[in-house]
């Protein structure tokens, strides 16, 4: 019962960090991409269903888990800030089990307690609504799951396996890291599925788990491997050379720390140490005991998340790289949690001080609820809101303008208006086409300066909505098809014609 407690107490902590980093909400960063799942939220919603919400790379399944929520709290950045906090505490469950058949239940509740407050990075990426919370969250799963597998052989056990592999499958390919590494480490461990039943049993529940994705990728020749960078081979050994230096001296750092700068350098440059001592010392310490043991998988998952960064076109990105790392953390957070546990044991106040220590580095890297960055982040969100109120007194029913600016009001407006990029390349859900041909009320919107007077648009009245700038056109609606106005105000916008 103790233990049940402080698993109990981890996973509490584990909701308040995630929520004080979500609430009070004002914009997300990258908001446009955030609320990219919420936009096909609307659409499940009327009716409209998706297999993906970016492009065939990224699967809708938190589209899908955002649905409750939006319809009991509305179009809201709180709406769809729900599934990521829920899919973090589900994902510090898994590292507790996983950690727990890895080594015992100290370094178990420890391990979880890394978890639940985390390198502000990997916090971050995994706490807004990109899916990447349940890229996690499926991923640790299927480690865990072969870990439980492995000592209880049962069908339940093996369809639980499978749905969390196919789950995984359908968000990204990504999990494929976790997936690979369970079924090499379960292969190794000489546990091939003992009776037909259970075989079949853990394919149903692959077909089950992962059943959109695979409709989709028969009837379209698996056009998620074909139109995927991230499933495209580099260039040559000299590129995944390159990827590889890359993300041992930035990618994996980035995941750890922010970028170390002024004060903050030496602490920064310190917690880095510590997480790379905690994982030397759980591969030493596994290789001592078993190079079989549980302690394989999070190692193995994290070691073929690397060589898929080194070997794939995503590798040669080079900014926002966190998100291809994030199945790396669970083997960090289980190291972290091993190296403070065996310190304990020797020095209970040594092992204290170092958990408080390591923890409080983290903590301190967030952003609180009244911290300046969080303050902007909410005066934009009101900003929104007094530019959705103008855009409804003026019964605006498309506007169009740069991606970042325009495209979160598909979501804020529940789909009453039609935000389109004014580049064509990424009207990600083709918001452009779905415009009826004569009638519609336009507004040009930007919240970069210079954007809107730069442009070659219609004459109209300008507008200010604090950073917004809104040009409503004198004829409105326009005298054109809604097509041509929207590819005349993209060529204009795209090449200055």
């Amino acid at each position: 019962m103790t233990g049940t407690r402080r698993l109990l107490g981890v996973l509490a902590v584990a909701a308040v960090v995630r929520g004080a980093a979500l609430y009070p909400s004002g914009k997300f960063p990258g908001d446009a991409d955030a609320l990219l799942t919420g936009m096909r939220t609307l659409d499940i919603l009327t009716g409209r269903f998706h297999v993906f919400y970016s492009r065939v790379r990224l699967g809708a399944l938190e589209g899908y888990l955002h649905v409750p929520f939006v319809a009991l709290l509305g179009p809201t950045r709180l709406a769809v800030s729900v599934a990521p906090l829920l899919e973090g505490v589900l994902a510090v469950c898994f590292v507790w089990l996983l950690a727990g058949r890895a080594f015992s239940p100290q370094v178990a509740l420890a391990s979880a307690l890394f978890f639940a407050v985390p390198a502000f990075p990997f916090l971050r990426t995994t706490i807004v609504p990109t899916l990447y919370g349940a890229i996690l969250v499926t991923g640790v799963a299927v480690l865990a799951l072969a870990a439980l597998y492995d000592e209880k052989p049962e069908p339940l056990v093996a369809v639980a396996l499978g749905i969390a592999a196919g789950l995984g499958l359908w968000c990204s390919i990504q999990t494929l890291s976790c997936t690979a590494a369970a079924a090499l480490w379960l292969l190794a461990r000489g546990r091939r599925i003992p009776r037909l039943s259970l075989a079949i049993t853990g394919g149903l529940g692959v077909l089950l788990g992962g059943l959109p994705w695979f409709a989709y990728n028969f009837t379209h020749r698996f056009e998620s491997f074909r139109n995927n960078y991230g499933a495209d081979l580099t260039r040559s050994f000299g590129t995944a050379l390159a990827n590889a230096v890359y993300g041992l001296t930035e990618g994996l750092p980035r995941l750890l720390i922010p970028p170390p700068n002024g004060a903050v350098r030496f602490s920064a440059w310190c917690l880095l140490l510590f997480h790379a001592a905690a994982v030397i010392w759980l591969v030493a310490s596994g290789l001592r005991t078993s190079r079989r043991g549980v302690w394989v998988l999070p190692a193995l998952a994290a070691l073929l998340s690397f060589i898929f960064f080194c070997v794939s076109s995503a590798g040669e990105v080079r900014d926002t790289t966190v998100r291809f790392f994030i199945l790396c953390y669970p083997l960090v957070a289980i190291a972290d949690g091993l190296l403070v546990t065996s310190l304990w044991r020797r020095s209970r106040p040594a092992g204290i001080l170092l958990a408080a220590a390591a923890l409080a580095l983290h903590v301190v890297e967030y952003e609180a609820p009244w911290s300046v960055e969080r303050h902007r982040r909410l005066e934009q969100a009101s900003e929104d809101a007094r530019l959705l109120e103008l855009l409804g007194d003026e019964k605006i029913d498309a506007i169009i303008g740069d991606y970042w600016s325009v495209y979160p009001f598909n979501f804020l407006s529940a789909g009453r208006i039609r935000a389109i990029s004014a580049d064509p390349g990424v009207d990600y859900h083709e918001y452009g086409d779905r415009l009826p041909d004569y009638g519609v009320r336009w507004a040009l919107v930007s919240g970069v300066p210079g954007v809107v007077e730069k442009w070659k648009a219609p004459p109209g009245t300008m507008k200010h909505v604090g950073r917004y700038t809104v040009l409503l056109p004198d004829q409105n609606p326009p005298p054109i098809s809604s097509t041509a106005l929207r590819l005349r105000l993209q060529r204009s916008f795209v090449y200055g014609e």
